[in-house]
């Protein structure tokens, strides 16, 4: 699976809250330490709580990662409905069978042009 493809069924998933998609991605690979099926059980736990909280779809921002993986590929999820920053996650590839999709701690310093708070 390419790059492209990892963050394009990741985006899907997370812009409809659809955990049902991750079942596109590669049965053998691992993700941030975590089988498919592992994967799959995290996020429907992770989708469900947004869901309990009036979270019905979000849309992203493309960012990157300035902490723990520099330069890596990383998103920010808003909510779809009122743009309240919801999440920040790592989306990146780091080999042939390893994908990184990580909740994003990092806190880049904000600006004027840029008050999020990821």
């Amino acid at each position: 699976m390419t790059q492209q493809e990892f963050e394009n069924i990741i985006l899907k998933a997370f812009l409809k809250l659809d955990v049902s998609l991750f079942e596109k991605l590669d049965d053998d690979a691992m993700y941030y330490y975590l089988t498919k099926e592992e994967l799959i059980e995290e996020f429907t736990i992770i989708f469900n709580d947004f869901k309990s909280k009036g979270i019905t779809s979000l849309h992203s921002k493309f960012s990157t990662c300035n902490g723990c993986y520099p330069k890596a590929k990383a998103y920010e999820f808003f909510n779809s409905v009122n743009q309240e920053p919801i999440v920040r996650y790592i989306v990146t590839k780091e080999n042939d069978t390893s994908f990184i999709l990580r909740l994003c701690s990092n806190n880049p310093e904000s600006t004027e042009q840029n008050r999020q708070p990821f």
